[in-house]
C-alpha cells in the first residue's frame, strides 16, 4: 500500500516521508492525502554559523553543511515540519558560490525573515503600516500593527506564502504570535523586497 500511495502521490508532484504528516481519508477511497504544509517564500541565514541540511524532516544526521557566507544566504522555502523547513535552493549573497543542486531540510531557528516596514505608501507619503493577523486569512483580526518600530523577530512556520512570527516590539516585553501576508515581509537580509 505503501508503494501504491508514493506513485500516485508522485504523480501529482509530491511525496513526504513522514507517516506523521498522513491523514486518512475514508471518503475517497484508500488513498491517504498529504497533509497541507506546503510554503512558497524566502527566509535568509540569521546567525553565523554553519546551517546542517538533512535530507528529511526526522533525519537524525545532516547530509550537508551550508557554511556562512557574509552577509547570508537566501533559500527557497517550500514546505514545513514540525521543526525544520525545505528549501529547493539556496542563493549565497557573499563570494562562496550557492551549490545549486542542494535541497533539504533546514532548522527553522536559523533562518529568517525582516518585517518590510520600510516602505511608503506612494498616495499618502507615509509609513505602510504591516498588520500581524491572528491567522493566515486577510480578513483575520488585527493583532498589532507596526510602522516604523524596532522589533525582534522569530520564525515559527509558514503556509502557503504567509509567515508565522513571534514578534516582540523594542518599546514592549511581551512578544505577540501572529501572520504576516506575502509583502509584508522579506526574505532578504539587505532589500525591502519591492
Amino acid at each position: 500500500m505503501r508503494i501504491q500511495y508514493c506513485l500516485v502521490v508522485v504523480l501529482v508532484g509530491a511525496c513526504t516521508n513522514t507517516k506523521s504528516e498522513m491523514a486518512s481519508d475514508t471518503t475517497s477511497g484508500s488513498v491517504p492525502k498529504v497533509k497541507s504544509n506546503a510554503c512558497n517564500l524566502r527566509v535568509f541565514s540569521k546567525e553565523k554559523v554553519d546551517i546542517p541540511v538533512f535530507s528529511a524532516v526526522d533525519s537524525p544526521e545532516p547530509i550537508a553543511m551550508i557554511s556562512w557566507n557574509e552577509p547570508g544566504t537566501i533559500f527557497q522555502v517550500t514546505e514545513q515540519g514540525t521543526e525544520r523547513l525545505y528549501f529547493r535552493s539556496a542563493e549565497a549573497l557573499g563570494p562562496r558560490k550557492s551549490e545549486p543542486s542542494l535541497q533539504g531540510w533546514i532548522p527553522k531557528n536559523l533562518v529568517s525573515v525582516n518585517i518590510n516596514m520600510s516602505e511608503v505608501s506612494p498616495s499618502l507619503q507615509e509609513p505602510h503600516p504591516i498588520f500581524l493577523r491572528v491567522s493566515p486569512e486577510i480578513e483575520s483580526t488585527v493583532l498589532q500593527t507596526y510602522l516604523q518600530e524596532e522589533v525582534a523577530i522569530e520564525l515559527l512556520g509558514c503556509q502557503s506564502s504567509w509567515v508565522k512570527l513571534k514578534v516582540t516590539m523594542a518599546s514592549e516585553q511581551q512578544p505577540q504570535i501572529g501572520w504576516l501576508k506575502q509583502g509584508d515581509h522579506c526574505g532578504n537580509p539587505l532589500t525591502n523586497c519591492p
